[in-house]
């Protein structure tokens, strides 16, 4: 029975960490790796963490579902949510405090749930 988790909250709340145990903890969960056209913080890796695009780049791709945080913009690849979800599998967003962009998610899905970490 999969679904949408959104992970959503402050920077260095502490979701990645959560992200990470139930990855390795949960069968049938993936995660979306976001785009983002900020540079990598130390920890962060490439393809792991997001895909680190230009911004040029960046908008060239038209994501369906982006948010901004501190002058940079990220982004969901829709086509990866919905393979998850026509699979059956629990798929993972994490997303900063953005509710307006988690409302047009839980519009657009049927089995949408909300984490709030603080």
């Amino acid at each position: 029975m999969g679904g949408l988790w959104i992970l959503c909250g402050p920077s260095y709340t502490g979701k990645s960490t959560v992200i990470k145990w139930l990855l390795s903890n949960i069968n049938y969960t993936s995660f979306h790796i976001r785009a983002t056209t900020r540079p990598p913080r130390t920890e962060e890796k490439e393809g792991r963490d997001y895909l680190f695009l230009a911004e040029d780049v960046f908008r060239s791709l038209k994501f369906k579902y982006t948010y901004s945080r501190f002058g940079h913009t990220c982004g969901f690849y829709l086509n990866q949510i919905e393979n998850a979800i026509n699979k059956d599998q629990n798929h993972l967003l994490h997303i900063s405090e953005d509710y307006d962009l988690i409302k047009r998610i839980k519009n657009d899905f049927k089995k949408v749930y909300t984490i709030f970490i603080y």
